[in-house]
């Protein structure tokens, strides 16, 4: 994935009319690389952030995605109904969510930088193909489905009942860590 951007980062200038933004999560060396690389180049429509805590918030500010098929990535893009270009092959469980996700047509893979472009150049030409795309993860967004296993779980082990606000709490010592 890496390799794919590096080769493409200095064309991305040539999309005026796009804003890139690159998460480099925790890398602080790669998110170093990354700007310098965009200093060099004179590159003025690319960002780069390191740990992003709400991705929520920016996903939904976004109209597309490039990233890898990782099983998060995927649902997040579905959810929020964000259109993805999945960068690079994809092994394992990977391969079957780029399957999934490209035979509904929520996604579209590419494997060299200049296929990555040349999507590009599709996308920015055709303004519906973004549009197919969110129509295309209609058909797989479940957006239910975490309260419906959970339900059925709890039915399963006859503890159906009131449904709470708080689901599953997860304590690290005596603090809330995370309330669902």
């Amino acid at each position: 994935f890496r390799e794919v951007m590096d080769e493409v980062i200095e064309d991305l200038a040539y999309f005026r009319d796009m804003q890139f933004v690159f998460l480099a999560g925790s890398d602080k060396e790669y998110a170093e690389h990354l700007r310098k690389r965009c200093i060099d180049c004179k590159i003025d429509n690319v960002s780069v952030l390191n740990y992003v805590e709400d991705i929520a918030e920016l996903m939904n500010a976004a109209d597309l995605a490039i990233a890898k098929s990782g099983g998060l990535t995927v649902t997040e893009c579905l959810c929020s109904c964000l259109p993805l270009i999945i960068v690079g092959r994809s092994f394992g469980q990977e391969d079957a969510n780029t399957t999934t996700v490209t035979r509904a047509g929520a996604a579209r893979q590419v494997i060299t930088s200049p296929e990555l472009l040349k999507e590009l150049e599709r996308i920015k030409n055709d303004e519906g193909s973004l549009q197919q795309m969110i129509e295309g993860g209609a058909l797989l967004r479940k957006p239910d489905s975490a309260e419906k296993v959970a339900l059925a779980t709890l039915e399963k082990v006859g503890k159906v009942g009131k449904a709470r606000s708080t689901f599953v709490s997860f304590y690290r010592g005596k603090k809330p860590l995370r309330a669902r």
